[in-house]
């Protein structure tokens, strides 16, 4: 069994970020982080002198967070702020 997890105190983009009906100019990311909870388990057979067979089943989960997502677009040559936070 295994846990782990990263953080940042943000992660920073200018490049454009194409997303369905917009093109975001800028975006920013405060504190993202992830955690993983991952669950393996692994059993070996000897099947001969010089043959093994093992196998694995594992399960693991995923959890995904950000603090607040920033961003901006421009539309018409106007300037828009686009915020969410949670």
């Amino acid at each position: 069994m295994s846990v782990r997890g990263h953080r940042a105190g943000a992660t920073v983009t200018h490049s454009p970020v194409r997303m369905p009906g917009v093109i975001l100019d800028s975006v920013t990311v405060t504190a993202p982080s992830d955690r993983l909870l991952q669950a393996v388990l692994i059993a070996t057979w000897v099947a001969g002198p010089a043959l093994g067979v093992s196998a694995q089943l594992g399960a693991g989960s995923t959890r995904l967070a950000c603090g607040a997502l920033a961003a901006t677009t421009t539309r018409n040559g106007c300037a828009y702020p686009l915020a969410q936070r949670q």
